[in-house]
C-alpha cells in the first residue's frame, strides 16, 4: 500500500520549490477569475517603528512643538488636514489620496503592556494575538485558510520580498514569495530534474505516486508562469517612481490587472527605526511611502480596479513623544495605521492619544486596538470572520463605504 502523500512535503523535499522555497501548494493551473471577481487586501508593513507623530502632526499642540525641539515641524511646512492637524510636507502623494476621499488615518494604535522590542512587538502584530508567536500561525496564514478553506491555489497569499513573514507563515494556503517576479520559477539543479523526469515516468512508481509527482511538478511550473507572464505583460496606466516599494506595488497592480487569484498580499517598507537624523531619513521615506502608493492608487483607477483593492499600512510601535540628543526618537507605543483605497471614506478615526497624558515611558498611550484594524478588512472587507480568525470579536473602524 502506498503511504499517504502530502504535496506540500513534496514541494519542499524535492527540488521542483520557487526561488523562495515557499510555494508549499502547487495546483495552479485553474482559469484565473476575472478581474473584478472579488476583492484584495494589502498589508504593508513600515518596519522598524514608524514616527506616526511626526506622520500626522497635531501643529496646534503646544505639546508637540515643547517635545520635539528641532524635529518639530511647523504648521507652514505641513500639509493641512484640519484646524489641529496636518501631514508631513514628503506626503503629497497621500494627501491627494485623501482629498478624493480614498485614505483614512488611525490614530492611537497599539495594545495593552505594549512591547518595545521590534521582533517581539512584530510578532503580536503578525500573530494578531497578544501571545505572538505562541498562538503557532501568522493572522493572514488563519485568513487565508479561513476564506478559501477548500480551495486548492498556491497564489492566494502573496509575499513579496526576500522573506516570508510570520504574518503569512503556518497555515495549510503557505505564502508564495520572491523578491522579483522573475524569481519566481523551479530551481531545480540539471540532475535534480532529471531524478523528477525520471520518477514520473517510473514503472518502479506507483501510478498513484506518478500522477501526484506529474500534477505537483506541472501545475508548479505553471504557477510561476502564470506570475511572470502576467507581470511582463502589464503596461500600467500610471508612471510608478523608481523605488522598491514602488516596484512591488507594479507587480501587485500586474497580478490583479491580470486575472491571478490573490486575495491577500504582503509587503514592507523599511527604514524607520531612527534613532538619529530623523528628520532626513524620515523624509525620504516618507517621499516613497507616498509616491509609490499614488502611483498604485492612479493605476488601479484607471483600471477600475480600485475599488477591489485594500492597502493598509501599519507599524510594530510609533515613537517616544520627546526627541533624543541624537536628532531622532526611540521606541514608543501607540502609532499610526492607515486605509487606503476606492472602498474607504477618508477622515480621522480612533481617539487621538493625548500629548499631555502619556505613559511612564514618557510615550503615547494607545485608544485603538490594532485587531480593530484587522477586524475591519476581515469583515466588511473581505467578508471573513474576525472572531474565527482572531480567537476573539474585535469591532471594526467605521472607515468603508
Amino acid at each position: 500500500m502506498d503511504a499517504p502523500i502530502d504535496r506540500r512535503r513534496f514541494l519542499q523535499t524535492t527540488a521542483a520549490v520557487t526561488a523562495s522555497a515557499v510555494c508549499a501548494r502547487a495546483a495552479f493551473g485553474h482559469a484565473p477569475p476575472r478581474p473584478d471577481s472579488g476583492r484584495v487586501l494589502v498589508m504593508l508593513e513600515l518596519a522598524g517603528g514608524n514616527d506616526g507623530l511626526n506622520v500626522l502632526v497635531p501643529y496646534a499642540h503646544d505639546a508637540y512643538a515643547e517635545a520635539r525641539g528641532s524635529l518639530a515641524l511647523t504648521s507652514q511646512e505641513l500639509l493641512r488636514i484640519d484646524d489641529e492637524v496636518g501631514l508631513h510636507p514628503a506626503l503629497t502623494g497621500l494627501k491627494a489620496i485623501h482629498d478624493a476621499g480614498a485614505l483614512a488615518w488611525v490614530e492611537g494604535v497599539g495594545y495593552p503592556e505594549p512591547i518595545r522590542s521590534h521582533f517581539l512587538s512584530m510578532d503580536v502584530w503578525h500573530a494578531g494575538r497578544l501571545d505572538g508567536r505562541r498562538g503557532g500561525s501568522g493572522w493572514l496564514a488563519r485568513l487565508v485558510d479561513h476564506l478559501a478553506a477548500d480551495v486548492d491555489d498556491p497564489n492566494l497569499l502573496v509575499a513579496l520580498g526576500a522573506r516570508v513573514p510570520f504574518s503569512c507563515d503556518g497555515g495549510e494556503h503557505r505564502a508564495v514569495a520572491f523578491a522579483k517576479p522573475a524569481d519566481y520559477r523551479l530551481v531545480a539543479a540539471g540532475d535534480e530534474t532529471k531524478t523528477l523526469d525520471s520518477a514520473v515516468s517510473s514503472t518502479q512508481v506507483s501510478e498513484r505516486a506518478r500522477a501526484f509527482l506529474r500534477r505537483a511538478y506541472l501545475d508548479a511550473r505553471a504557477s510561476s508562469d502564470v506570475v511572470r507572464k502576467a507581470v511582463a505583460d502589464y503596461v500600467p496606466s500610471a508612471k510608478y517612481p523608481s523605488s522598491a516599494l514602488a516596484s512591488d506595488l507594479r507587480t501587485v497592480a500586474a497580478l490583479i490587472a491580470g486575472g491571478v487569484s490573490t486575495r491577500v498580499f504582503s509587503l514592507q517598507l523599511g527604514g524607520f527605526d531612527t534613532h538619529n537624523g530623523q528628520r532626513a531619513r524620515q523624509q525620504r521615506l516618507l517621499a516613497e511611502l507616498g509616491d509609490a502608493l499614488h502611483a498604485f492608487h492612479s493605476d488601479l483607477e484607471a483600471a477600475r480596479l480600485a475599488d477591489r483593492v485594500l492597502v493598509v499600512g501599519y507599524s510594530e510601535f510609533g515613537r517616544r513623544v520627546a526627541a533624543n540628543a541624537s536628532g531622532g526618537t526611540d521606541h514608543g507605543a501607540a502609532g499610526l495605521a492607515f486605509l487606503l483605497g476606492g472602498g474607504v471614506k477618508s477622515g480621522l478615526y480612533g481617539a487621538r492619544p493625548a500629548l499631555d497624558r502619556l505613559d511612564d515611558n514618557g510615550d503615547l498611550k494607545f485608544t485603538t486596538d490594532f485587531r480593530r484594524v484587522y477586524a475591519t478588512a476581515i469583515g466588511p472587507w473581505l467578508g471573513g470572520d474576525a472572531r474565527v480568525v482572531l480567537g476573539e470579536a474585535h469591532e471594526p473602524l467605521r472607515c468603508l463605504a
